[in-house]
């Protein structure tokens, strides 16, 4: 926005106002809850969009030798303080990446529980490239060009498989590597960049490059009676945001609220959980015993109250 200050005599000065609108959480319930019988437990589970990013950097310089595997290899970036599970990457940068015929260049990115997924291998051309930032994220329009401009662009393998050997990953074929693909786990640890070039003759290196975690948004229930923490319905739940499902078995049909913030901005969601209740004997058999000759017919009579009775 720009705004404008005039005095009496009519002169005036400029200014700029920079206004950040922050989105509100959007809450998803995974499952639409089926009507319980009173007594049973019902999962309630609520995600969140858009989730928060996180930046971790720590990723260093990378000599990328005229063959074989680059200096140092593995290249590590630690990751800590993420919740132990629900996170996702989002997006890896790779700065300052220069090579004399950059299609010679295979990386692969390993996450600490042992998964891998190619960033880029066969890509690029055979255009030398100086200084180049490349960012790769699953919603990116296009794979990697030739020849390779600063941009942000989806893990591109052109041929396969590559090799990494140890202590890299070995023999890899992927044709059309996503970072989705890292799947669950807990993302805190060691991170391993493994770079080799894959011909002999030309070479280059990089500059430092990192990983934008996306951290779920916590989600806290309310009100909290009858909300449990394990489907066991041992633990109450205590109204904590958290990363997990939560159990409901209330006594009677019920209307639970999620809430999300962030970045200062709430949202909430409702959802229902349906009782039936149990149907109820009001008269009992009698007699409850009765003596009778062999082929004979016994008879019964019982009452109850409830909905949709059968005997």
């Amino acid at each position: 926005y720009i705004l404008t200050t005039t005095d009496a005599i009519g002169c005036s000065v400029v200014s700029n106002v920079l206004v950040t609108v922050n989105p509100i959480p959007v809450i998803t319930f995974v499952q639409t809850p089926a009507a319980i019988c009173n007594g049973q437990v019902q999962q309630i589970t609520a995600t969140v969009a858009p989730p928060i990013p996180q930046l971790v950097t720590g990723g260093g310089t990378i000599t990328i030798n005229t063959s074989g595997i680059a200096n140092p290899y593995s290249s590590n970036l630690i990751a800590g303080g993420l919740p132990a599970s629900g996170v996702s990457v989002k997006s890896v940068t790779i700065n300052g990446v220069s090579h004399t015929f950059p299609s010679d260049i295979d990386m692969v990115l390993q996450s600490p529980f042992g998964t891998n997924v190619i960033l880029m291998s066969d890509a690029g051309g055979a255009t030398a490239i100086s200084g180049r930032n490349i960012t790769f994220d699953d919603a990116a329009a296009a794979t990697v060009p030739s020849p390779i401009v600063n941009g942000t662009f989806r893990p591109t393998n052109t041929a396969g498989p590559d090799n990494f050997p140890a202590p890299g990953p070995g023999s890899i074929t992927q044709v059309a590597p996503t970072l989705a693909s890292f799947g669950a786990g807990d993302y805190n640890g060691v991170w391993k960049l493994f770079v080799m070039d894959d011909a002999a003759g030309d070479g280059g290196s990089i500059t430092n490059w990192s990983i934008t975690f996306n951290i779920p948004v916590p989600v806290s229930y309310s009100p909290i009676t009858n909300l449990f923490t394990n489907a066991g319905a041992t633990i109450a739940y205590d109204g904590t945001p958290t990363l997990a499902s939560v159990y409901a078995k209330p006594a009677a049909t019920s209307t639970y609220t999620a809430t999300a913030t962030r970045n200062g901005c709430t949202g909430t969601a409702n959802v229902t959980v349906i009782v039936n209740q149990l149907p109820a004997i009001t008269t009992q058999p009698n007699p409850a015993t009765q003596t009778v000759c062999p082929g004979a017919n016994v008879t019964y009579t019982v009452a109850a109250t409830g909905a949709g009775l059968t005997y």
